[in-house]
């Protein structure tokens, strides 16, 4: 979006949603990446153990403004990345949440 960077819409990120960052930034150099919407597929006990790597490296390698993680990013996740990422650069993603952004 322009003014504010790339938006990464993911349904199910089963190649890892900072896989998937990295790939929008490597399409778009020169853009931060904005907001990180949708699922990230960390719930589940064999998924959990990616859950510390993967707040750690949206939080330092990512740097996005905003994530809202979704439906398959499971609970425990959805808590890491709200201490991780609160205030300010979280925001919860349910069924029918509504984001605009400008």
């Amino acid at each position: 979006m322009r003014g504010r960077g790339v938006t990464v819409l993911s349904a199910c990120s089963h190649a890892g949603i900072v896989n998937v960052c990295l790939a929008a930034r490597q399409a778009f150099p020169e853009a931060q990446v904005d907001v990180v919407l949708g699922g990230y597929h960390l719930s589940g006990q064999v998924m959990e153990t990616r859950i510390g790597p993967t707040v750690r490296d949206l939080r330092e390698r990512i740097q996005p403004r905003v994530l809202a993680p979704g439906h398959c990013t499971g609970w425990r996740a959805k808590s890491a990345l709200a201490a991780a990422f609160t205030p300010g650069h979280y925001g919860p993603s349910v069924v029918g949440t509504l984001y605009v952004i400008k």
